[in-house]
């Protein structure tokens, strides 16, 4: 995923009033580098589920850019970021 699409999406799940998009459109600019990311929905198993509140009150504060083990960026929930902790290295 892109940073161009990591902002429309965290816009849309948010559901942010019209006045702070301004804020969260920088603060997600600012702490994203212009590179592909994997997100989420890519490390999502039948026994983990993503975190509702990292992903839709201030994302654009709460999600954290780790670099995974392949150095590709990663843009992560808390609940994630626990589970990719927990598994050993291949």
């Amino acid at each position: 995923m892109k940073r161009y699409e990591i902002i429309r999406t965290t816009l849309s799940e948010m559901n942010c009033p019209p006045d702070y998009v301004e804020i969260a459109i920088a603060e997600l600019g600012r702490r994203l580098p212009d590179t592909e990311f994997r997100v989420c929905g890519d490390f999502l198993t039948p026994t983990a589920d993503c975190c509702e509140s990292c992903h839709t009150f201030y994302p654009h504060y709460d999600m954290k850019l780790i670099e995974l083990p392949d150095r590709v960026s990663g843009w992560v929930c808390c609940a994630v970021e626990r589970q990719l902790a927990s598994t050993p290295p291949i």
